[in-house]
């Protein structure tokens, strides 16, 4: 979808999905698939070079992180997104799926973060990696772009700031 046509976003209607643009997304799968691309030739180089007599086995263990990290981030990334409902936030990341209560909720960092307060009293942040791609005007040279993903964090803040 263009940038033009992208929707309004409203907090009239729950659930509301607040995604990167489908450009990053494709963007983090080619990344994702060169690092795991580069981890396979590292493990092929390093059984061609032979691991037990010329040592190519630190190759192969170079090689393996590499791989497997981006086996792991490739389909991660296109999971990335905040679903913000009438209670709570759910933030899919990564690493990790965070739910965040809103009535926990003490403010919106610029990053994007989300401030909040657990069950148990402690204060926590939960970054919001669906729209910290472009964080600053110096960032982005697409303005179409940094007022899509800015529109997107006021619907987060203004969400926020609402009670249930």
């Amino acid at each position: 979808m263009p940038i033009d046509d992208a929707p309004e976003f409203t907090t009239e209607q729950y659930p509301i999905r607040l995604r990167p643009l489908p450009q990053l997304r494709v963007n983090n799968v080619i990344g994702g698939l060169f690092i795991a691309a580069a981890g396979a030739a590292g493990i092929w180089g390093g059984f061609a070079v032979g691991v037990a007599v010329h040592q190519g086995w630190i190759i192969v263990a170079l090689g393996v992180p590499f791989a497997l990290y981006g086996l792991w981030v490739t389909p991660r990334s296109l999971l990335l997104e905040v679903v913000l409902t009438e209670d709570r936030a759910v933030v899919r990341g990564i690493l990790c799926t965070v739910r965040v209560p809103r009535d926990s909720i003490r403010g919106i960092t610029a990053y994007p973060s989300i401030l909040w307060t657990d069950a148990g009293g402690r204060s926590r942040r939960t970054q919001v990696n669906a729209l910290n791609v472009y964080r600053s005007g110096r960032a982005s040279p697409n303005a179409r772009i940094l007022a899509r993903v800015q529109a997107q964090q006021a619907v987060l803040e203004h969400w926020a700031a609402r009670q249930p």
